[in-house]
């Protein structure tokens, strides 16, 4: 069977999330203010959330609520396509919506594999090497 790529892949046509859609991220690093997050569904392009963007509860340990390798469903606040910058709020997603989000992140990614395992069958050139 086919192993998932290492290789940073693009799910969408778009290089960069819209405002406001919601995306499946790896939380990479957890400071006092703010979380780095890298969007799986993009290309590992990183963003940031804020530590006023991670719930709607009053903040004691941000460990509790947010934690370094934990996979998260966030909404994409603002894009700077210039400076590579992307806003996340993890506080604005519903239950409902994480979980269509990841389910949507899942259907993608086991076409990739589906496509990268065929075409490593046939002998076409796969990103993964």
């Amino acid at each position: 069977m086919a192993k998932i790529s290492s290789v940073p892949v693009r799910y969408y046509p778009n290089v960069y999330p819209e405002e406001g859609e919601k995306v499946w991220a790896k939380v990479l690093q957890v400071n006092d203010t703010s979380a780095t997050v890298q969007l799986l569904e993009y290309a590992n392009h990183e963003g940031m959330i804020p530590y006023t963007e991670f719930t709607r509860l009053r903040i004691r340990a941000i460990g509790r609520i947010i934690k370094v390798g934990r996979m998260e469903a966030v909404q994409v606040l603002r894009v700077d396509k210039e400076k590579r910058y992307i806003d996340l709020s993890k506080k604005q997603v519903t239950p409902k919506e994480a979980k269509k989000c990841e389910e949507r992140f899942l259907k993608a990614r086991d076409v990739h594999i589906i496509v990268c395992h065929v075409a490593d069958a046939v002998g076409i050139f796969s990103s993964r090497r």
